[in-house]
């Protein structure tokens, strides 16, 4: 459909850069990654001037020493030569920094770990200095580039886009389990399991690059479970982790909210309506964190009153 309309634009699809961005979106939701990537920077390159791809590398480069990032990484790498569209830009796209995520994730998925890495730097360099909107959300992103340049793998990074960017429920029962299985198989190379997590937690650092990466994958999981109507495996998946959701660092925050807003939904597709409502009542009286949905759980809330 959108290629049916961007033909029938003709002349004039090039400037059709909402309609050119959810082609990349469709493209990207089906891990067609070298067809995302090319939509994503042709709409990037429109978006942004001249002075950002000049000064791109450089920024990126002492961005990531202030960061002090434990991976190793080989600046020669970063080199795309690429350049704005047009100086005078036509295009005032709002979400910059989230194209720039999504590029790094098509990056990591096609092989090319560097470039993955110099865009989720460019991701909070775009929020800070060029982008068009200072939104709670894109400054969110900015954040969530940042905090899978501090973790041991960006396997993860499209799943929670993803699901971030709120796409899992509109996706189909086959998509969401095609994910599904990925991220499970994810899940069992990392070597922990439930049954491993209270002896780990106690051997290891909460801080363990591995905790989030296996807590991540349980959100997905959650998340995936519960869309498909299979809400007892979700419950189940919930309550065989529950109890070390409070031992997880900081950093971790955004996704432990999520897990239990996910399992109050679970509770009340199973008619537990009580404790669904203890969890969501005590996750408005959390710290605020990134991606907060305080407003989705006063809904479900008020639905069950």
């Amino acid at each position: 459909m959108i290629k049916t309309a961007l033909w029938q634009l003709k002349s004039n699809s090039d400037n059709a850069i909402y309609l050119i961005y959810e082609l990349g979106w469709y493209n990207f939701l089906g891990m067609e990654w070298t067809k995302s990537l090319a939509i994503f920077k042709k709409i990037i390159r429109n978006a942004l001037p001249e002075q950002f791809f000049k000064q791109q590398i450089i920024e990126a480069k002492t961005l990531s020493k202030s960061l002090k990032l434990a991976v190793d990484i080989d600046f020669t790498k970063f080199d795309e030569k690429l350049k704005a569209e047009k100086e005078d830009k036509t295009s005032i796209l709002p979400h910059l920094p989230h194209i720039a995520v999504k590029i790094a994730a098509c990056y990591f998925n096609l092989g090319q770990y560097e470039l993955a890495i110099k865009w989720l730097l460019s991701a909070n360099i775009i929020f800070k200095n060029y982008s068009n909107f200072k939104s709670k959300q894109e400054e969110d992103f900015s954040k969530l580039a940042i905090k899978f340049l501090n973790r041991c793998s960006l396997k993860m990074l499209s799943f929670e886009i993803i699901y971030l960017m709120k796409y899992m429920p509109k996706m189909a029962d086959e998509n969401l389990a095609a994910n599904l299985r990925l991220v499970e198989a994810y899940q069992s190379s990392i070597f922990i399991d439930t049954k491993q997590l209270e002896s780990y937690f106690v051997t290891n650092n909460k801080e363990d690059p591995f905790i989030i990466e296996f807590f991540s994958a349980t959100l997905i999981r959650i998340v995936s479970y519960c869309l498909m109507g299979d809400t007892d495996i979700a419950l189940n998946i919930y309550q065989e982790t529950c109890k070390y959701l409070c031992l997880l660092s900081e950093e971790s925050a955004y996704i432990v909210y999520h897990i239990e807003y996910w399992a109050g939904r679970a509770m009340v597709s199973e008619e537990r309506i009580e404790e669904a409502k203890a969890i969501l009542k005590a996750l408005l009286k959390k710290k605020k964190c990134e991606f907060g949905i305080n407003n989705r759980i006063r809904s479900v809330l008020s639905e069950l009153n």
